[in-house]
């Protein structure tokens, strides 16, 4: 049975992917070829580059299997393919945003965020939901996250300690709710409690974007680090790694240690594959600004 500090931890942390979404609507996505471009040489440098460097080092053969995932074109990496969906339709989003009221916003989200929750989480009534994983979630996250930027004044003005507080106690009750359903062997509610698109889980997610938008902090390595944050997901999620090496050294980790070792291991572990992420990117962002010049003049002629 997984000790309470393994929920825990993965209570914390199941917001990671909303919180991102949330960060895009918080700004909001304005497509740009130069922003796409960007994203889509990053997304292919870690690919395509992984892929090649098992091939070299005969972890990996050359087939049509390993050639289709360095396109996402395997059922793999589904966040690239659902994010992509999100930063199409983000105009058609925006257009919505900019000209709705108020009260017709508020509308929406309400619909949207009660018909998700009874028919994608309480139920699973709908396939098309997938526990979040799908570009619908996106778009209603992106909307939330756009709704509190333009008009949630009186929801984003306490303290950095209220939000983040408020996020660790959440994560806490979570936590605390699935190891009980674990207990009491309440598969569906241990299973279904960390999912993307449950309420808590998404309130969990807008407390620490608050927290961090009451923040004031300034560090020009945090930026430098926080400029490749994407890259560590496409280090330690790719296919080529992340079932045949990531998963298994967790698992040994987690088979041979316990308590604050097996804590202290992990962190060493999980930092160092930041790092490697976070360094390997910053090849991928010389080549890409050698690359520069080719896609501006590329972009003329979708201008």
């Amino acid at each position: 049975m997984p000790s309470f500090v393994r929920i825990f931890i993965e209570s914390l942390s199941i917001v990671c992917v909303n919180v991102f979404i949330l960060i895009s609507g918080w700004f909001g996505i304005r497509p740009k070829f130069k922003s796409i471009t960007n994203f889509l040489f990053q997304c292919l440098f870690f690919l395509v580059g992984i892929y090649t460097v098992s091939i070299l080092a005969g972890f990996a053969t050359l087939n049509p299997k390993g050639l289709a995932s360095c396109f996402c074109l395997i059922p793999w990496n589904w966040f690239i393919k659902a994010y992509l969906v999100l930063y199409i339709l983000a105009p058609v989003l925006n257009i919505y945003i900019d000209h709705a009221n108020k009260r017709s916003y508020e509308l929406l989200l309400f619909f949207f965020f009660a018909f998700q929750s009874v028919y994608g989480w309480i139920t699973n009534a709908s396939a098309f939901y997938m526990d979040g994983y799908t570009p619908i979630s996106f778009m209603g996250l992106y909307l939330l996250a756009r709704y509190l930027h333009i008009y949630g004044k009186k929801w984003t003005e306490k303290s950095f300690s209220f939000y983040f507080s408020s996020y660790v106690g959440l994560s806490l009750f979570m936590a605390i709710i699935v190891s009980i359903a674990i207990k009491l062997e309440i598969n569906k509610v241990a299973g279904e409690m960390f999912t993307y698109d449950n309420p808590l889980v998404i309130l969990s997610s807008v407390l620490l974007l608050l927290a961090f938008h009451r923040l004031r902090f300034q560090s020009k390595v945090v930026n430098w680090i926080a400029a490749s944050s994407f890259a560590v997901f496409l280090l330690h999620t790719n296919p080529n790694l992340c079932v045949p090496y990531f998963i298994p050294l967790m698992n040994n980790l987690y088979a041979d240690y316990s308590g604050v070792m097996l804590l202290l291991t992990m962190l060493f572990v999980l930092a160092l594959i930041f790092m490697i992420a976070v360094l390997f990117d910053q090849v991928r962002i010389i080549v890409y600004r050698s690359l520069q010049p080719f896609f501006e003049k590329t972009a003329v002629y979708f201008n």
